[in-house]
Formats: C-alpha cells, structure tokens, sequence
C-alpha cells in the first residue's frame, strides 16, 4: 500500500499542498563530500513527489540553487525534478551565499513581483532550505571580488525582510514559511542554522529540523513508508508550528 495513501496521511497532505512548495538546494563544492549529493537529490525528488500529489497538473514545485542559475527549474513535478536533480553539476571550491540566493532567486521573483503586481500571492509558499555549510563568499582578490558580499546575518536580515514586506501589503508575515534542514555534520553549519532558528524576530515563520538530512536517508531509504512519512511529518512541520494556518 502506498504508505501516502492512509487516511492520517491523506489528511496532512491536504495541509501541505495547501502552499506552493519552493526547494532551495545546496550545490556548493562540499557537497561532493560523502553521499550528500545523492542524499539531496533522492530526498528532493521525494518532496516533489508528496507536494504535488494532491494539487492540479503545472502547480509543480519551484526548484532552486545557491549558485546554479536556470530558467527551466519551475512547475516541475517528480520527473522534472529528477531529471534536474540528475544533470546538477557540482564545481569544487563553489561558495554558500545562501542569504544573497534566497532574495535574489525566491523572494524577488515569487514573493516580491506579485506583491507589487495586481497579481498578489495566490498561495502560500513554504521554502525549504537544504544547505551542508554556512555562508561564504568569494575570494576578496581576482575576478570575482566585486560580487555581493554575504554577511553573517544575511540570510535572518532578507528573512526578516520578506516579513515587512508581507505586512505592509497586507498579508500575514506567515504567508511564506521557511523550513531549514542540515545535510552533513559541519559544525559550523550547525551553529548557523541553530542561530537562525533561535532567532526571535523569525520564529514564527522558521522551523530548523534537528534531523540531519542525509543520516536520516541512510536510516530509511530501504525503508520506503517510513522515509515518506517522516518526510511529510517534516513539511508539516514549518505549517502546524508557526504562524496561523
């Protein structure tokens, strides 16, 4: 039995497919490291897989990168999202401005354009974060030296941001949630996202998970029900814990 087909999932499901999905993918070089690009790439294919089950054909899911730019990466369903996830290249030594990619890539285009347009937001979006590292930027020197410079609170200012923007145009800020997931075991990773989870201004728009992504894959992916599941639980998560529904 399809273990999304139970009636407690059913239930969440209808929850979920309420906001428009948004996947936000770590390509950065330390993501080459261990099994974390296969790790990533198979738990993806799997969101898109439960947030697109319930909602009409062509409302797919919003995949992005931190460095890779594209215009093909909207409306996928799980095919469209495997065969991305398939044909990312990853370059050794690319950088984690994650703060600058949300903006510039998520929250201008899906959030910020039709808020100023008599479009407005037709759904609410849940960003789902999947980062190994924390930010960095480029060297100060050579080619590359006069792009944006990503600071330590980037990523909780443009957050914060994106709230103020929601407000004044008359929408609750939890219109746009943010659920935040760790993939590997770096330190400094961790310390990040527990410092952007634990910060107040957010905290009612920002679930981080305390699971590592790519452990918890190791753990149940010959498990099929339960990984699903406890993937659901995870999206579910950012909806029932923050803000009203």
């Amino acid at each position: 039995m399809d273990p999304l087909s139970k009636s407690e999932n059913i239930k969440t499901l209808i929850r979920v497919s309420m906001f428009r999905p948004v996947i936000y993918c770590d390509d950065s070089g330390s993501m080459l490291k261990d099994d974390r690009q296969k790790a990533q790439a198979d738990l993806v294919e799997r969101i898109a897989r439960i947030t697109t089950r319930l909602v009409p054909e062509g409302e797919g899911v919003e995949l992005r990168f931190i460095n890779k730019s594209a215009d093909d990466l909207s409306g996928l369903d799980e095919k469209g999202i495997r065969e991305r996830m398939n044909e990312l290249k990853i370059t050794p030594g690319s950088y984690t401005q994650i703060g600058i990619g949300l903006k510039e890539k998520i929250l201008k285009p899906l959030v910020y354009e039709p808020l100023e347009s008599k479009e407005g937001l037709t759904r609410p979006l849940l960003v789902c974060i999947i980062t190994d590292g924390y930010p960095q930027n480029p060297p100060t020197v050579g080619p590359v030296a006069g792009l944006n410079r990503e600071q330590p609170e980037t990523t909780k200012n443009n957050i914060d941001e994106c709230g103020e923007k929601l407000d004044r145009a008359e929408y609750p800020r939890s219109s746009v949630r943010f659920l935040v997931n760790q993939i590997g075991k770096s330190d400094k990773a961790r310390e990040f996202l527990e410092d952007l989870g634990n910060d107040t201004r957010l905290s009612d728009v920002v679930h981080v998970t305390t699971d590592m992504l790519d452990d918890k894959w190791k753990e149940l992916r010959d498990n099929k029900q339960h990984l699903e599941e406890w993937l659901l639980q995870t999206l579910l998560a950012p909806i029932v814990n923050k803000g009203p529904d």
